[in-house]
């Protein structure tokens, strides 16, 4: 047998083991994916799920559009769900009861690609304003996106301990909220968490945490003191899967030596941006089952379509470097922001520099 057909046929049986790995893996993915989106859907009235890989297809009746909208975002907040298709048939009538019945947060800040993003249900337009014009006083410049559906049935005795408490976490950084229910159907726990840079700001932040939060409510701090050029650099998944949570434990680990830059307006990688890729390149190559978005951020300073360009640049030469150290080609996308989602003021030069930033968001594959 000539080497050319042996190596053919050592090529064919490759490709066939690499289809069974694969089809036996995704049928385990499906089954996993099938068993959280019926835990999570067991309290939803009228509103089934199914599931297809890694997407979701809601189908049944619900009787207001509030209530569609929250059995959607109940299922894109299911770990790993990839796609959802809400095919509901709103049928009219009262306010829907699935805003208690599915263990929803009424109110939640939480940050996505660089912006905070509100989510939940309010009562009316004026808890809406009240909270989008806090947050944005409390956080300036940062980008400010409006999920929050209204809804007449819904409460918001938590509205003042929320409004408070927004004005005295501006030192937070990756700042997330939620409403957590109480026992008995009163009041309930509002979760802080995020990243302060000293133990000293984490106690300083808690205080006045706790002074602004008023009963039936309670506080629990979930924050962690952790390095700026850390957090800046790593957005937080809220993922539950243990392998994505290893994963951002160790990236803060690769990250923790300084944070990637290039030389100035250009793409081009300096040397130790070159060794803090090197690190990140072990942990994704450590955790095959986990991915990472590489999105690219300018400061304010030159054209804004100048800057956009630059940080897809930005991001696809790191991209590029880590494809180059073995990474899989599956497990990276890149995306520029440009100057469009700042974490920190334009009008310093300090906040310029944190401005300027290459971030990396894990999802499970």
């Amino acid at each position: 047998m000539s080497q050319t057909v042996t190596w053919l046929l050592g090529l064919i049986g490759l490709l066939v083991l690499t289809f069974l790995c694969v089809s036996l893996h995704a049928s385990d993915i499906e089954a996993e994916m099938t068993r959280r989106v019926e835990a999570a859907f067991a309290g939803v009235p009228g509103a089934t799920a199914e599931v297809s890989g890694r997407d979701v297809v809601l189908r049944g009746s619900v009787p207001t559009t509030e209530a569609a909208a929250e059995a959607a975002w109940t299922a894109w907040h299911v770990p790993g769900v990839r796609r959802v298709h809400n095919d509901l048939n709103v049928t009219g009538g009262a306010a829907a009861e699935v805003v208690s019945g599915a263990g929803v947060s009424p109110f939640t800040l939480s940050q996505a690609a660089g912006a905070l993003v509100l989510r939940g249900v309010v009562p009316n337009g004026a808890v809406r304003t009240s909270l989008l014009a806090r947050v944005r006083e409390a956080f300036p410049g940062r980008e400010v996106r409006d999920e929050l559906t209204l809804d007449a049935g819904a409460r918001a005795d938590w509205e003042a301990s929320l409004l408070a408490l927004l004005g005295r976490i501006r030192g937070v950084n990756r700042p997330a909220l939620s409403i957590e229910p109480g026992d008995g159907g009163a009041g309930g726990v509002v979760v802080l968490s995020g990243a302060v840079p000293t133990e000293a700001d984490k106690a300083e932040v808690e205080t006045a945490a706790r002074a602004a939060v008023a009963a039936p409510y309670t506080l629990r701090s979930d924050l962690i003191v952790e390095d700026p050029a850390i957090g800046d650099q790593l957005e937080v998944s809220g993922s539950t899967d243990a392998d994505v949570v290893a994963a951002e434990e160790a990236f803060r680990e690769a990250l923790s030596i300084g944070q990637i830059e290039f030389a100035s307006g250009t793409n081009d990688l300096t040397p130790q941006s070159r060794e803090i890729l090197d690190r990140v390149a072990a942990v994704l190559t450590r955790f095959p089952t986990v991915g990472a978005d590489v999105q690219g951020h300018t400061d304010a300073q030159g054209g804004e379509a100048a800057n956009q360009a630059l940080s897809q640049e930005r991001a696809e030469a790191v991209e590029a470097y880590l494809l180059a150290q073995g990474v899989a080609d599956d497990a990276l996308t890149a995306t520029g922001f440009g100057e469009g989602q700042p974490i920190a003021s334009n009008d310093t030069a300090d906040g310029r520099a944190r401005n300027r930033r290459v971030v990396f968001a894990l999802r499970r594959l």
